[in-house]
């Protein structure tokens, strides 16, 4: 959007003006997001079919029950 990429040009990072973002979903198996611009791309997929964890609530935080 116009906000995104006048930040990016404020801070000095007009490249992340060209990025482009993708999402795609399996429902019940996995989750990606890829994004891409010149000489760059970067992908990412979560197996939605293994459960993991959930990690402990950090110090001082009471347990959502």
């Amino acid at each position: 959007d116009a906000e995104t990429r006048t930040l990016f040009t404020e801070q000095g990072i007009e490249v992340s003006n060209q990025n482009t973002w993708a999402m795609s979903i399996v429902p019940g198996k996995k989750l990606g997001y890829q994004m891409w611009r010149p000489n760059r791309n970067f992908h990412v997929e979560f197996d939605l079919t293994t459960e993991v964890p959930s990690p402990p609530p950090p110090w001082g935080v009471e347990p959502i029950e």
